[in-house]
């Protein structure tokens, strides 16, 4: 008999949503939303790089990023600046407000990461990485075969109507 406790989908999806729980609860109890949370720590691989980058880092539509990047960017936690090549492009750049943010999210990262794992040990933890990596790399490839199959099947029946 099949159990929810055997479908590996949604053991994937109840521990990522009680790892993220725990992570909102200590970002709340710093006044600091998910969306900052998010910009910030993708931000941590370096600042000062194109908005489509950011989306692409984050894996973000570029409309869904630019709506957040405004709301932060009232909040003063960085600059968009057109690029000087091309007036279109915009870059994002931390202020130093948003550096002292983004300081004090990956400190708390940082204990997040430990918590939640504190019940593997370091060879456990990167065997688990490396599962998960492979698993999604193996998904990603296939959701990319299976749009363009799609896709070649829509052109298809498009040009027999």
């Amino acid at each position: 008999m099949h159990t929810l406790e055997d479908d590996v989908g949604f053991l994937l999806y109840r521990t990522a949503q009680a790892m993220r729980a725990r992570l909102m609860l200590s970002l709340t109890a710093e006044g600091i939303t998910f969306e900052q949370y998010q910009v910030l720590v993708a931000l941590s691989l370096g600042d000062n790089i194109p908005q489509n980058v950011l989306a692409d880092r984050m894996r973000l539509e570029k409309s869904v990023l630019a709506r957040v990047l405004r709301r932060l960017q009232n909040d003063g936690l960085f600059v968009r600046i057109s690029a000087p090549h091309d007036l279109r492009v915009k870059r994002v750049l931390l202020t130093a407000r948003g550096r002292t943010l983004q300081t004090r999210v990956l400190e708390l990262r940082e204990g997040h990461l430990q918590e939640v794992l504190a019940c593997l040990g370091g060879e456990e933890v990167n065997e688990l990485k490396r599962l998960l990596n492979r698993l999604f790399d193996h998904n990603l490839q296939a959701l990319a075969e299976a749009k363009g199959r799609q896709r070649a099947s829509v052109r298809c029946s498009q040009t027999h109507v």
